[in-house]
């Protein structure tokens, strides 16, 4: 056990934090593991703060951001960054900076560099696009193994290390599928995801989808089903918290003694069915007016959203919050409101997301749209949420969790039992398998 111990890994891309929780959970359990950030990933949800910090920000602030933006954000803020964070790879603001950073690695690195234009085994654009990965795939080098979300398992595969492959959606689902593009670069791409997933020792899959896009790439059946592991030790009911501390005080008097529904998803009436939310609520005000609901002003139809409240004639009823927050912020709105709505989109089978499984670890009753039985083979049984996908649908839920304190009540305590069975950090228990074998 103590040469496993002695491995170095880097847990590599850190889309919603996934890879900062899983190298935080293997660091406290001994494990030598870095988290390795995508340079080119300056998202603010991307970025380590955004799991501890309890702060908002105005969506633009975001934008137009750096590694040097957020670097200056983090001192500012008076938070330093974990020894064991660092980026692999560095940033390319413009096509002259990534030419000269991968060339000159090349031309430090020849050895290696001829193993990641091998290992690419393709063409003249695949050695090409094997050459502009190279810096990333040379910080790799040096772990023992890699957990790749995300592209990572390419940059694994070009590295030559031993690596496990969890994808996060697009980068199986879409990227593997534009070998036909007309940009080569997008082509070539696409090539070495197929043959990093095609050669991956382990794939861990959180969705039955993934599964079927496995089959059609030609990946191996090497795959297990993975419900990622969240920090219950973080996200958990907390006593005492209320609106009036996360509002302004106008906003406060107008929720004060009222049902608070909370919507943190972002506004999306195609993905995210918030539409279809916003008219469920306002058939609910027809029958109590002690309810109130709490939507964060971010997504792409915000405009839309507040048109639709204005037709309904629901203003007063409803809540933009202003900004984006971060987890331990997010974690404060979700113990202040009596009831969560997530998603309610098109997509098939819906969708089970971070929002999902924070709502419930927080025991706090959650009305979406998931087709649990897509799931079957990953959970052992159902999870407590109110399940809804029409209107009409989300008003019953909505009726029925507004109507009975006890019910809500029950149904958060449940939930958060669920979380711990099939989200804690035994769910590493595959990954640790696989070092130890």
């Amino acid at each position: 056990m103590k040469g496993i111990l002695k491995l170095r890994i880097c847990v590599y891309d850190n889309l919603a934090n996934n890879a900062y929780i899983v190298t935080k959970m293997l660091r406290n359990m001994g494990y030598d593991a870095e988290l390795g950030l995508n340079p080119e990933d300056t998202f603010p949800m991307s970025q380590p703060f955004w799991e501890d910090l309890d702060l908002e920000m105005e969506m633009d602030q975001s934008s137009n951001s750096s590694i040097e933006f957020w670097l200056a954000f983090e001192k500012e803020k008076g938070w330093k960054r974990p020894s064991w964070v660092r980026y692999i790879g560095s940033s390319n603001p413009s096509t002259q900076t990534m030419l000269k950073n991968n060339l000159g690695t090349a031309c430090l690195h020849p050895l290696k560099t001829l193993g990641a234009i091998s290992r690419s085994q393709g063409g003249f654009y695949d050695a090409v696009h094997a050459i502009l990965n190279i810096r990333k795939a040379n910080d790799l080098s040096h772990y023992d193994l890699i957990i790749a979300y995300g592209l990572g398992p390419s940059l694994a595969l070009l590295a030559g290390k031993k690596y496990i492959s969890i994808p996060y959606g697009g980068d199986l689902l879409s990227f593997p599928f534009q070998q036909n593009h007309s940009n080569w670069v997008l082509r070539a791409r696409a090539n070495l995801q197929r043959k990093a997933y095609q050669k991956s020792e382990l794939i861990l899959v959180a969705m039955p989808d993934f599964v079927n896009a496995l089959k059609q790439i030609g990946a191996p059946n090497n795959w297990e089903y993975y419900a990622y592991p969240i920090d219950i030790a973080k996200y958990h009911p907390l006593e005492n918290q209320h609106l009036d501390d996360l509002v302004d005080s106008e906003t406060a008097k107008r929720a004060r003694d009222k049902i608070i529904l909370l919507m943190p998803s972002r506004l999306d009436f195609e993905t995210k069915g918030s539409d279809k939310a916003i008219k469920a609520f306002g058939k609910l005000l027809k029958q109590r007016s002690d309810v109130f609901l709490v939507l964060m002003n971010w997504g792409s139809d915000i405009a839309k959203t507040q048109r639709l409240a204005s037709d309904l004639r629901i203003e007063e009823h409803i809540y933009f919050h202003p900004y984006v927050v971060s987890k331990p912020r997010l974690i404060r709105f979700i113990n202040s409101s009596d009831l969560v709505l997530d998603q309610f989109g098109t997509v098939v089978g819906g969708a089970y997301g971070t929002t999902t499984i924070e709502t419930m670890a927080c025991a706090k009753p959650l009305i979406t749209h998931i087709d649990w039985e897509k799931y079957a083979g990953i959970f052992s049984r159902k999870p407590p949420v109110m399940s809804a996908f029409t209107e009409e649908e989300i008003l019953e839920a909505m009726i029925l969790l507004c109507r009975n304190n006890e019910a809500r009540e029950k149904l958060g305590n449940d939930a958060k039992e669920w979380i711990i069975e099939n989200h804690s950090n035994k769910n590493l228990s595959k990954i640790l398998k696989f070092m130890i074998s």
